[in-house]
């Protein structure tokens, strides 16, 4: 992670793909350059050679390595807080621009946000139920400020 900040802070053209399927057969960790951008592939869900990576590293190497995650886990719960909000404000836009479409919108939200894993990015869990009834929306002030008394019940529930 500290290589990625670099490259980030001096804005140097990186993406960081995480395989999403197992990958037994496959370096835990791998880069390459295509179409001029540095790829950082990572693949170790079910990878045998990922345990033993980690293993091998040195045991003071560790405490940076947890200082990355808790920085990971920050940068995720702020993008689940921006992701809860736009859902939000996405929500109170449907309900005042197509009231009838309120319901249906909702629930296909729902179903797209249900597909991430629990705490990750764009899990929205802590918001998405409490606009179930288009009624939590007022429809009366600008949309943003109705949303955020929904967004900032859903942080109470999520910090």
């Amino acid at each position: 992670m500290p290589v990625v900040r670099h490259a980030r802070a001096r804005q140097l053209p990186i993406d960081i793909i995480v395989q999403p399927d197992e990958a037994p057969d496959t370096s835990p960790i791998a880069m390459g350059i295509k179409d001029g951008r540095c790829k950082l592939v990572l693949s170790l869900r079910g990878n045998p050679a990922a345990a033993t990576m980690f293993a091998s590293v040195p045991a003071g190497a560790f405490e940076a390595a947890a200082d990355d995650r808790n920085g990971l886990q920050r940068e995720m719960r702020e993008r689940r807080r921006e992701e809860g909000y736009a859902d939000l404000v996405g929500l109170a836009w449907t309900q005042r621009a197509h009231p009838a479409q309120y319901a249906v919108i909702r629930a296909w939200l729902e179903r797209f946000r249900a597909d991430e894993v629990d705490g990750r990015h764009h899990d929205t869990d802590a918001w998405l139920p409490l606009a179930r009834d288009p009624s939590a929306f007022r429809a009366k002030g600008p949309l943003f400020l109705e949303a955020e008394g929904l967004w900032k019940r859903g942080l109470l529930a999520r910090p």
